[in-house]
């Protein structure tokens, strides 16, 4: 799925401001590698996959995720602010 996203993402990079592409980029491929180690890490610690570092595998997962949430956090501001700078020229119209 994340996969999917991140290709439908660069099919519209062309049109995409750089600082918006890279905001909804980072996190699309952060996800995409944290469902890798996900995977990994549910298999280790179910010992189907043998001779993993379980410790290791789980700080690069959480640090995928926090990745991943910050650089949303920041699109999101971002956005609010390109959104109040388009309210502000409206009424600035009136």
């Amino acid at each position: 799925m994340e996969y999917q996203k991140i290709n439908a993402l660069f099919a519209k990079a062309n049109s995409t401001p750089l600082h918006k592409f890279f905001l909804l980029i980072i996190p699309r491929i952060s996800y995409f590698f944290y469902w890798i180690l996900d995977t990994l890490v549910v298999l280790a610690k179910i010992k189907v996959i043998n001779g993993l570092d379980e410790a290791k595998l789980a700080f690069r997962w959480a640090a995928l995720w926090t990745i991943a949430n910050f650089t949303t956090i920041i699109g999101s501001i971002v956005d609010l602010v390109e959104i109040g700078n388009d309210e502000a020229k409206i009424s600035a119209q009136r």
